[in-house]
């Protein structure tokens, strides 16, 4: 199964933090995460490789933090290319395909709830 991503542990405890050195930015749209292209294995962009202004925690497996991005400073470099959740199926590493399906859910979501379901104020990105 997707999830199964034994011994690696997924953490979901809340974080104020932003993106630094070595995290990892989920960049998708539509169905889709920004992935290195030719490659088997999934390797996404870090922090370090792309600019962003800030962006939004997500969660953490082990000790790596995955992070939804907002304001990308620069376009998204060569060598790069949007892959299909359709493919995280059968992809390894497991742990990295999970996390590209999850990152691409919760972007999906928080796109779609845009505004408070009780009160209908607008909905701030924390």
């Amino acid at each position: 199964m997707l999830h199964e991503i034994a011994p690696h542990q997924y953490h979901l405890e809340y974080s104020t933090r932003q993106p630094g050195k070595g995290d990892i930015l989920l960049i998708g749209r539509k169905g889709t995460v920004l992935c290195r292209a030719g490659q088997e294995e999934i390797e996404y962009p870090t922090a370090d490789q792309i600019k962003v202004t800030g962006g939004q925690y997500l969660f953490s497996i082990d000790n790596q933090a995955f992070f939804l991005p907002r304001g990308l400073e620069e376009p998204i470099p060569e060598g790069w290319e949007l892959r299909s959740i359709q493919t995280f199926r059968t992809a390894s590493p497991k742990h990295l395909a999970y996390a590209g399906w999850l990152g691409s859910r919760l972007a999906l979501f928080y796109a779609e709830h845009r505004y408070c379901g009780r009160c209908g104020g607008a909905a701030v990105p924390r």
